[in-house]
């Protein structure tokens, strides 16, 4: 897979030369007034630089700036407290030359609000009194565990039995322990969360505790001894320690943030993000851990990096994520309830998480996606007209641009298809946290690349989605994970969606009648699994997952622990590839006519008898030979071709509109049993009605009819029609190629923007309530780039065609081909994330298709190439016959080039 990270760090780096320098100096007192008229000094000068002299800067929580804002995933309080408020900057770069930031009290290190090309560079910021108080084991006595907490180091103070933590605005009581290891600072296996609420402890010296519990009998091998260290903690998100919201092109490098009150990093509305070190991961010059010097053991209340409803690309590498008691990294767009529905065009929607609501989560042109809740199945995109929050921030009224799907409504989600970033997540170093090492939701594409993840205590990395829970959604579509050490992780598998080391666990509530997975696209590649336990990978409702090349090393680390029989568990998935399983069959085979009215709706020339009876012009007569069908189908199951598109157009009889049949249409009764023969040799028949408005002779008035009500009845009304014949099938193509203004016309229709894109979903939405999954030629791609790759629904399965014999991609650009951009398609289609089958002819050479084969191969991930098409363009009669069959031979050829390497 290849992913293009955007250079937009390196624009802000050479956007930072303009504008005006202030130099700031280490103080014994509060830096906060100092750093409020340095930014207001840059921002006066439209950019510029704040340099720190390399030292200690304290900031005073009772000083910082009171800004208004919601944050993701947290507790909401207004105002929120900010430290250094680096709000509506263009420009800036802060940098600290290996500074030391210290908040006093419960406050925000910094947020960067509603700015552009912001760089940090070259500093820590860490709390003066850490919100989680680290409880030594000192002994165990009569069924209860001594503990001794540092009084200087984390202040408290002992009240009706209670343990309460003192910081310099704040007072809380213990509400949840975890346990970690005095010797290696990763939570004691076999452990979780242990709730302590309201429990009292008993003091028995200056500043050790009786807790009325046995840590050292917690279970058969779970060993907790004296030297181990429980984290009194209470859950509350107050206060991460960074905000970056509405703002695009944002920098960190070589920042580190330690001992937070909820995530270390918060990133959300925003475009373009980069947290870099410039060393090693393991040199701790950036990222998210306790300070070495500080002696704590936990660095972050929450995630150590979370990432809500962003956009462009998230890049974190040569970071160390340690001892956070949520996930290294977290992506994902925030999905929310349909409550009811006004109005064809108007939906009325709630935020239902109390730590995520009052956001801007729409602006005005944006998509929606609709979300199925109990099935998680993704519906069409939708852009909308206006977005408004009402009542407490929970409450949000949405106006489609047209009307809503019919089969979305109350009880089922929306969220917004254009805040699907994509990600780099390379090498940093993760572990000895509390529950997973990194989550990703985003359909967006995801690199996971050179990482290593250390005594992770759940997953170490979890892909899940939900539409009734967290209403954290984003399903991946296109996902590399490879090159990364996977050491000994999901040790307490007690956590949340922690099935296996990687973990597939979308929230599904009736996954029986999930019609499609919820996740596809991915690939797990030369991966070391060094690991007591498997399975290394659950996964459920996954499509197109290829686990090879992995490398797994078993040790006796943890033998108390469960050992599984199976090292990949798979439920309710499709297309599984593993080094010792085996994949779906690629899909060889061709498209044959079964009717031809489809192109010329008239003669050209009504003169000239050749061209009145040139066989492409429409007929009012059925233009099949069934002596050269029945020859080619069998030559096709002798041959091992495995599929065949049928395109039927006015070859059968509608029931529900006889008027469109033509003398000779076959019955339905006889293609049903046509269907039969088919399946019954080997062939999966898969029906095919263009709905291209310049292939749609077939259709007779209703071609005229575009757009309209009686059209949409009557592409419904055909679709059942042909359900109703072929029975459950995997595929229907519904064609949606060449719609310009074609040449083969006298009378020409077609649609253009958004009405488009209208068509389309309607007709693959009807193609999905019968069960399959829609199939399009891709030539829109050609010239309309941006917008069918925005806009495009990854569900819909894509085939590219290229008919032509070179293959010079550059010297086809240099020569300015206008065939290039036909050949570019296959690789733009990967680039993002498509499912393919890719589409080669004999109609102009006899070499394309064989070449196609070769082409694709090496351009196209193997979990999303999904077969080959071959499309002779000939009708089904004597005069065909030989291309036709010729056509064939060369598909078999291919397969069997395919089959042995294709060397």
């Amino acid at each position: 897979m290849k992913i293009k990270v955007m250079m937009f760090a390196a624009l802000a780096a050479s956007a930072l030369t303009a504008g005006t320098t202030v130099r700031l100096n280490p103080g014994k007192t509060d830096a906060t007034a100092e750093f409020k008229a340095a930014i207001e000094a840059v921002r006066a000068a439209g950019g510029g630089t704040i340099e720190c002299a390399k030292g200690e800067y304290r900031f005073d929580a009772v000083s910082a700036a009171k800004l208004s804002f919601k944050i993701s995933n947290h507790n909401q309080s207004d105002p929120h407290l900010v430290s250094i408020p680096l709000v509506g900057l263009t420009n800036v770069t802060v940098r600290g030359n290996g500074s030391v930031f210290m908040i006093d009290g419960a406050a925000i290190g910094f947020a960067v609000l509603d700015s552009s090309n912001v760089k940090l560079e070259g500093f820590a910021v860490d709390w003066t009194r850490p919100f989680i108080s680290d409880a030594v084991i000192e002994g165990f006595e009569n069924g209860k565990t001594r503990v001794g907490v540092d009084p200087v180091k984390f202040p408290h103070v002992y009240s009706n039995g209670c343990f309460w933590a003192v910081g310099r605005n704040w007072t809380l009581p213990v509400r949840y322990l975890v346990v970690a290891s005095g010797k290696d600072r990763a939570l004691v296996p076999g452990t979780d969360d242990f709730l302590w609420k309201g429990r009292p402890m008993e003091k028995v010296g200056v500043s050790s505790y009786l807790m009325d519990m046995d840590f050292s009998k917690l279970g058969t091998g779970v060993r907790v001894g004296v030297g181990d260290v429980i984290a009194f903690r209470s859950p509350a998100r107050t206060c991460p320690g960074s905000v970056v919201y509405r703002s695009k092109d944002t920098v960190f490098e070589d920042v580190s943030i330690h001992s937070c009150w909820g995530m270390g990093l918060i990133c959300q509305f925003s475009e373009n993000f980069a947290w870099r070190g410039t060393g090693r991961s393991e040199d701790r010059k950036a990222g998210v851990f306790a300070r070495k010097e500080t002696g704590r053991f936990y660095s972050a209340n929450a995630d150590a990096s979370h990432f809500s409803n962003c956009r462009g690309t998230i890049i974190e590498e040569n970071l160390l994520f340690e001892g956070m008691m949520d996930d290294a990294i977290n992506v994902h767009a925030t999905s929310v309830r349909i409550v009811g529905k006004p109005a064809p065009d108007t939906l009325k929607c709630r935020f239902m998480h109390n730590d995520a609501y009052d956001f801007e989560l729409l602006r005005p042109g944006d998509r929606v996606r609709f979300i199925k809740s109990a099935t998680l199945e993704n519906g069409p995109s939708m852009r909308i007209k206006s977005f408004a929050l009402e009542g407490d921030g929970h409450d949000i009224t949405i106006v489609t641009k047209y009307p809503v799907p019919g089969e979305f409504g109350v009880g089922d989600a929306i969220e917004n298809a254009d805040a699907m970033p994509d990600v780099v997540f390379r090498k940093n170093v993760v572990g000895r946290n509390r529950a997973r090492g990194a989550l990703f939701t985003t359909t967006g594409r995801v690199l996971i690349e050179s990482n290593v993840f250390e005594r992770v205590s759940g997953s170490a990395i979890l892909f899940s989605g939900d539409a009734q829970g967290w209403y954290e959604s984003g399903a991946i579509r296109d996902c590399v994970i490879r090159g990364n050490v996977f050491r000994n992780c999901n040790t307490s598998p007690r956590y949340q969606f922690c099935d296996g080391i990687i973990s597939f666990s979308p929230v599904v509530t009736d996954l029986a009648a999930q019609k499609r997975p919820y996740h596809r696209g991915i690939a797990i590649l030369d991966n070391v699994f060094e690991t007591f336990r498997t399975p290394l990978l659950y996964a459920k409702s996954v499509e197109n997952l290829v686990f090879s090349g992995n490398r797994i090393a078993y040790n006796d680390d943890f033998t108390w622990q469960k050992t599984y029989t199976r090292e990949l568990v798979t439920e309710r998935c499709r297309n599984v590839k593993s080094d010792d399983g085996r994949a779906e069959p690629m899909l060889w085979g061709l498209l044959l006519h079964l009717g031809t009215n489809m192109w010329w709706d008239e003669p050209r020339d009504a003169e000239d008898p050749v061209d009145r009876n040139w066989t492409d012009c429409a007929k009012d007569y059925h233009l099949f030979d069934e002596k050269v069908w029945r020859e080619a189908t069998d030559a096709m199951a002798k041959g091992g071709l495995n599929y065949l598109i049928i395109d039927i157009g006015d070859g059968m009889a509608f029931p529900s509109h006889p008027e469109i049949s033509i003398k000779g249409s076959w019955s339905p009764e006889k293609l049903k049993a046509e269907v039969a023969r088919l399946r019954a040799m080997g062939i999966e028949p898969v029906p095919k009605l263009n709905f291209s408005a310049c292939h749609d002779v077939w259709m007779k008035t209703y071609a005229r009819q575009l757009s309209t009500p009686a059209y949409y009845k009557f592409c419904a009304d055909v679709i059942k029609d042909v359900f109703d014949v072929f029975g459950k099938v995997r595929f229907f193509h519904i064609g949606f190629d060449e719609e310009n203004d074609h040449p083969f016309h006298s009378y020409v229709v077609v649609r253009r923007g958004d009405l488009w894109w209208h068509d389309l979903n309607f007709l693959v939405a009807e193609v999905e309530k019968g069960g399959a999954r829609a199939w399009i030629w891709s030539d829109a791609l050609w010239n309309h780039r941006k917008e069918f790759l925005s806009r495009m629904s990854p569900n819909v399965l894509q085939s590219n065609w290229y008919y032509y014999p070179s293959f010079d991609l550059a010297k086809m650009r240099a020569e300015r081909n206008p065939h290039a951009r036909e050949l570019e398609g296959y690789g733009i289609l990967e680039e993002h994330g498509f499912d393919q089958v890719p589409a080669g002819s004999n109609w102009d050479n006899p070499s394309n298709f064989v070449n196609t084969v070769r082409w694709c191969r090496d351009r196209i991930a193997p979990s999303r190439l999904k077969g080959f098409m071959q499309t002779p363009w000939k009708m089904t009669t004597p005069d065909c016959r030989e291309r036709i069959l010729e056509s064939i031979k060369q598909t078999v050829e291919a397969k069997k080039l395919w089959d042995e390497g294709l060397k």
